[in-house]
């Protein structure tokens, strides 16, 4: 790893432990040719050092550290209770806080972009893949025509079209928001930041049911908005890359009335140098492509080459023209698999 990321990444460890992170001391953040930027087992342990067993909690992160809509209403990091909170003025205008709630958390990270060093969160965002870097961070919606040409009749082209179609809408109706009232700086948050910020909460993001405990959801959800109607970005944690085999476990203590962190345990074996990883669920390549930018290659072990097939019915349908067809109902849907679907690889 260079210096210059060794200084950020540094930097990001630094500023996450002051807000009560912890990383398990037999882990280090390291860039790997394949992956990026990733963690892993260090491999030079001293004999004194702690080693890595299967059910060890390896990261704590701390929800005063995550980044998401709930910061652009509240004016800054989340606390662990509502005495603790000092300023609940929101980021943006009132009108603009009628937007969606996944719109108005793309546009806080794009603010705190361009708030620069004045952020509370530049540790964390200077590790960020960049704005001005596209081959770092552009997924699928957002390849130059030639590229998009290879996606062209698949599930994750058409798929692509539609998240295109959707952020210039979005995008268009967010800016004007802002201008409408008044916000002197609205032309700053340009299409490019926007692509970006989707990219980023696309690829890096977490459930917020799944990593918030319930007594930091009530107290911080404003009325009518669900919990999953957004995501959020958990610095550290996601740094740590994808396997479909990985066993691992999210905790958040739901009982407790003051929790505020997200704790990672993982099941798995690791040796000395292996790298650490997590499971973002199980997704087809088609899915991994779309939402994250990378594939899984088939493998004798495991492959991940799957395609969903719908079939229309209704009025004018296909299955219309069909002896036997019988009255109109929901699609069907269809799962195509590289291999059978029996096969231990599936």
């Amino acid at each position: 790893m260079k210096e210059v990321d060794k200084k950020r990444f540094s930097a990001l460890l630094s500023w996450a432990n002051l807000h009560g992170a912890s990383l398990h001391p037999a882990l280090e953040i390291y860039k790997d040719d394949l992956t990026g930027f990733s963690i892993r087992f260090k491999s030079d342990l001293s004999q004194d050092a702690a080693n890595l067993k299967p059910g060890d909690e390896i990261l704590i992160c701390p929800l005063k550290a995550s980044l998401s809509y709930l910061n652009a209403i509240t004016g800054g990091p989340l606390v662990s209770t509502p005495s603790e909170q000092t300023d609940t003025s929101s980021s943006f205008p009132s009108g603009f806080n009628d937007l969606p709630p996944h719109v108005i958390g793309r546009f806080f990270l794009m603010k705190e972009f361009l708030a620069g060093k004045s952020s509370f969160w530049y540790p964390y965002i200077t590790t960020l893949p960049q704005p001005d870097v596209l081959s770092t961070w552009s997924l699928p919606p957002f390849w130059p025509e030639d590229d998009a040409e290879f996606l062209e009749c698949t599930n994750t082209g058409i798929s692509a079209q539609a998240i295109r179609d959707q952020l210039k809408k979005e995008f268009k109706e967010a800016r004007k928001a802002l201008k409408d009232a008044g916000c002197e700086d609205w032309r700053d948050y340009t299409r490019t930041l926007h692509d970006w910020a989707f990219s980023i909460f696309a690829s890096r993001s977490f459930r917020p049911s799944l990593v918030i405990p319930k007594a930091l959801r009530d107290a911080a959800l404003p009325k009518g908005v669900a919990i999953d109607d957004f995501s959020i970005l958990l610095p550290v944690f996601d740094i740590i890359n994808h396997s479909p085999r990985a066993q691992v476990r999210w905790l958040v203590d739901d009982e407790s009335s003051v929790a505020h962190t997200c704790r990672f345990q993982s099941f798995d074996t690791y040796q000395p140098g292996d790298q650490i990883f997590n499971s973002y669920g199980k997704k087809t390549n088609s899915e991994l492509l779309l939402s994250y930018g990378f594939i899984l290659p088939e493998t004798d072990d495991i492959h991940n080459d799957y395609l969903h097939v719908r079939k229309r019915t209704g009025a004018g349908g296909p299955a219309d023209s069909v002896p036997g067809a019988g009255s109109a109902g929901p699609p069907q849907d269809f799962l195509v698999s590289l291999r059978p679907i029996n096969h231990p690889s599936s």
